[in-house]
């Protein structure tokens, strides 16, 4: 922790006359290291708006040596900043140096470079584990290491664009903006446009100001211990031009009603007189005389009339002067007279602000709808709150949205009505073993759902004969989990426990193997056969059973030799054996388990929220945590009428809103990267070269796919969409062509989104017509995709035999569209034949698209949703189109449906 020097100093006014006038103490805090150049700090603001700008700013600013005086130098900064800031942003970025808020980074840049043995020279370059100050050394070095070197980074270093994948690192240690840095700048940029080197910048000031950093934002208490006191007369100590401007602002400011700034310029004659006049009301203002307790029953109104009663600015100058000083104000105060519409203003508030537990007299405080906590409150974190709202409020007014609806939105809760999502467990490979509306051991328990509202003691269970909770076990039954959570479900069903419990087998699904040799196998196809011939709770008596007598994981032999005592050898033989005809609900149970998306086993489910199995132990006490949780929502649906005991109570839990075919941690995960999909616009097409395409900056390349996106559109294309997706995939390999082909699924059944394509090739094509150029093709036969085009895309995904074949030959590609009809088979034929250099510079963009922007690797597939990037996926990780539907059901609740709603209202 860095040490801090308090430095106090005592600053009084120069008075002519005998005054009261207080004088300020005044605290300044500074830091150990010393003060940092302010272009530095400016630069991270700028990184932290995006690493593109931040590179931007290093070209904007390489003349920044030619300006001498700090003034200038300001300027400067400003005006380049400006360049890349909105003016919301640009005020934010002054805000930020005038308290040095990038300054601690600056520090930390010169920390890491005094872990290297620095030379005694402003700029050197660090070239595996090697560093010079000479930059045509350094070029040698770079020259003969065309292997990957293990040089340590960090995440705040700054990478230069396109450059992270280059196999050599060379690390820039220099301050920018001085002559010398923008001659090594030029020349490591060259070689990173070139592929020789991976460019990282790291700030580095090799003269140190002999100043100190002064910080800002900082409570300071000053504990005084020194009881020897001296007596001076402050009211002599002169404090230079202090005076004019305190005296300025004084005149500003109310004086027991008098305006002294206006008495002065209608009076310029009475000048002593007024001095006189205001020095008395100040000694008597600041008496701190005993007042009646019916003078203090208005104070606060009385505060706030005096506030709201002066001018401008001047009203946040005289609450500050209230705030700080009430008891010597006190006096004057009470003898304001608050106006009854005041009075009736602030009544209405009170009420109003009772509907969000704020109470009269507690101080609270909103931006843009956000309630902040004021104890936690300070000038750095009120700079990164409002960096992000204006980042907001920029990105919606650069898409139209002005006025009250800018308001509406940024008012807007983001929040989703469902906190947690649960999955549909209804299949007919879940097998219940008990059943509480039915089973005789339950027939004495009460049976409606009112009994939910009757009072219990904290913790207790409700003992009701109806499957409110239902707990299912999806296991692998050779895995060393499952016996344990068998005998838990045995333990807990023999103590009538409320919980419906129910089992899911899952075992792989090959068909070369069987019940006499595989183990899983065998239990799984005992299991549902038993459940089949003699009920549900026979099938789980032999299983509880069977891992009962077991000495840990059963054998196969085990699990033969069990289930020929309850059958015959012949039955155990036809069961258990190969080709059996009793295996399909074994297969089902490991397709339904695929289908909800839930890859690891055991899994314990209740009611459909799988609940942490990492610690088996303590599945006891998370199972009733979760009845608990649970049991809120029942009860209110109870109340409400929403749930009756006339109701399947199962079935009503999974119909809500938050139940949905198929869970995913992926799509699920929020803390997942953005990217800015309303930065700023390219003014241009396409660029006509490769090489014009690779000198286009992020945001730019991200502006000119969004342009040139051609959108699948499903029903009804007048409506709104909420939600877009773009496609990352290279549709040459089976895995992109699954992962589009899903998405084209769901956006049939869906009005709520669209689809674009980003063609992520693995190699460069050069040559023929590749996929990405038909596909391209295909769909600029029209001016919007037609259901026609989007009959012919399905067909390029899932009929083509031979994808080579297509690549070389434009028949083969026009007798995939003939059948379809309405399809304009003569444009397409024309886009073949004329338009494939626009295809390559298009595909090109992509893959630069997704280099530069995504850091993604040739061939990788994602899918970002309206701008958040899930990618890359694995091939175990392959959206469908139940994924697709949970990807639009969380972004629909949480905000899309909102803005949707908001828009069709005010359009």
């Amino acid at each position: 922790m860095e040490k801090l020097l308090i430095l106090l100093t005592v600053v009084a006014l120069l008075i002519k006359k005998t005054s009261c006038t207080s004088k300020p103490i005044i605290a300044t805090l500074d830091a150990k290291w010393p003060s940092t150049p302010i272009l530095l700090e400016s630069s991270e603001y700028l990184a932290k708006e995006g690493n593109d700008k931040f590179w931007e700013f290093v070209e904007l600013t390489k003349s920044y040596h030619n300006f001498k005086t700090q003034l200038d130098q300001y300027n400067f900064i400003i005006e380049s900043a400006g360049k890349l800031l909105s003016p919301t942003l640009l005020n934010l970025f002054k805000f930020s140096l005038s308290i040095r808020y990038y300054s601690p980074t600056i520090e930390l840049f010169n920390q890491v470079s005094k872990q290297l043995t620095v030379p005694q020279c402003a700029i050197f370059i660090e070239v595996s584990a090697q560093v010079t100050c000479d930059l045509d050394e350094a070029v040698r070095w770079i020259d003969s290491n065309q292997e990957s070197s293990n040089i340590y980074t960090y995440t705040f270093d700054h990478v230069y664009p396109s450059s992270h994948n280059n196999p050599v690192t060379a690390i820039l240690y220099g301050e920018v903006g001085t002559a010398t840095f923008g001659v090594f700048h030029e020349k490591l940029k060259e070689l990173a446009r070139s592929g020789k080197i991976r460019y990282l910048l790291r700030h580095y000031v090799q003269t140190v100001s002999k100043d100190k950093v002064r910080l800002s934002g900082y409570g300071v208490e000053l504990a005084v211990k020194n009881t020897e006191y001296k007596a001076v007369d402050d009211s002599k100590i002169q404090s230079g031009d202090d005076n004019t401007g305190n005296k300025e602002n004084e005149e500003e400011n109310d004086i027991d009603g008098f305006l002294f700034g206006k008495l002065r310029k209608l009076h310029p004659d009475l000048n002593e007189q007024l001095d006189q006049l205001k020095s008395h009301l100040k000694e008597n203002s600041q008496v701190m005389a005993p007042l009646k307790v019916w003078q203090l029953q208005d104070l606060s109104f009385q505060s706030a009339q005096r506030v709201m009663s002066a001018d401008g600015d001047a009203a946040l100058d005289v609450l500050q002067d209230i705030s700080q000083n009430l008891p010597s104000k006190a006096r004057s105060l009470v003898k304001t007279k608050v106006s009854e519409d005041m009075r009736k203003e602030i009544l209405r508030n009170q009420q109003a602000f009772l509907k969000f537990d704020i109470s009269p007299g507690s101080t609270e405080l909103f931006i843009n709808g956000l309630q902040i906590s004021v104890e936690d409150l300070n000038t750095f974190s009120l700079l990164d709150l409002l960096r992000d709202e204006g980042k907001v409020l920029d990105r919606l007014s650069s898409t139209g949205v002005k006025g009250e609806d800018l308001a509406n939105m940024l008012m807007m809760s983001v929040e989703t009505d469902e906190e947690t999502y649960a999955v549909d467990m209804r299949h007919h490979s879940v097998i219940f073993v008990n059943d509480l509306e039915r089973d005789a051991q339950y027939r004495d328990w009460p049976s409606s759902v009112t009994e939910l509202l009757r009072p219990t003691f904290m913790g207790m269970l409700r003992y009701i004969a109806k499957n409110i909770f239902n707990l299912v076990l999806c296991v692998d039954p050779v895995a060393s989990t499952t016996a344990e959570l068998i005998s838990i479900a045995d333990e807990m069903i023999q103590n009538q426990m409320p919980i419906r419990f129910g089992l899911v087998v899952v075992t792989e699904t090959d068909d070369n193997v069987d019940g006499r040799t595989d183990a899983a196998v065998g239990i799984a196809r005992a299991f549902y056969f038993i459940n089949n011939d003699d009920g549900p709770d026979a099938a789980f008596a032999f299983v509880t059973r069977l891992y009962a007598n077991s000495d840990g994981i059963p054998t196969a032999d085990e699990v033969y030799t069990q289930f020929k005592k309850q059958y015959s050898q012949e039955e155990a033989d036809d069961i258990l054996g190969p080709n059996t005809d009793h295996d399909d609900l074994r297969k089902s149970a490991k397709l339904f388990f695929d289908r909800i998306g839930l890859r690891q086993l055991p899994q314990v489910i209740m009611n459909g929220v799988p609940l942490d199995t990492e610690e088996i132990s303590i599945v006891e006490e998370m199972i009733g945590r979760e009845i608990m949780i649970q049991t809120g929502p029942l009860q209110q649906a109870v109340y409400t009428s929403q749930l009756r005991d006339d109701m399947d109570v199962y079935k009503y839990i999974m119909e809500k809103p938050n139940v949905v075919k198929r869970l995913n941690t992926i799509i699920q995960d929020s803390t997942k990267p953005r990217i800015d999909l309303v930065g700023r616009s390219w003014s241009g097409d396409l660029p006509t070269t490769a090489e014009d395409a690779k000198a286009l900056g992020n945001d730019h390349l991200v502006d000119i796919v969004g342009r040139n996106m051609k959108y699948f559109i499903g029903k009804n294309e007048m409506e709104l969409r909420p939600i877009t997706y773009w496609i990352i995939a290279d549709i040459r390999q089976p895995e992109g062509r699954k992962l589009l082909n899903a998405a084209l699924d769901q956006m049939v059944k869906s009005e709520s989104n669209r689809v674009g394509v980003i063609h992520n090739t693995e190699a460069d094509d050069n040559a023929g017509y590749p996929l990405s150029f038909v596909m391209e093709a295909i769909l600029n036969t029209d001016s919007y995709v037609t259901p026609a085009i989007v009959s012919v895309v399905k067909s390029l995904l899932n009929d083509v035999e031979d994808y080579e074949a297509i690549t070389t030959n434009i028949d083969y590609i026009v007798k995939l569209a003939t059948p379809v009809k309405g399809f304009k088979i003569s444009k397409l034929r024309e886009n073949l034949e004329k338009n494939v250099a626009q295809y390559r510079i298009k595909t090109t963009v992509h893959q630069l698209f997704c280099d530069k922007v995504l850091n993604l690797k040739k061939g990788d597939i994602g899918v970002i949703v309206n701008g958040r990037v899930l990618a890359p996926l694995g091939t175990k990780d392959i959206f469908i189109a139940d994924d697709f539907e949970l990807l639009e059901t969380l972004d629909m609740d949480t905000y899309a449906r909102k803005i949707r709603n908001k828009k069709k209202k005010h359009s």
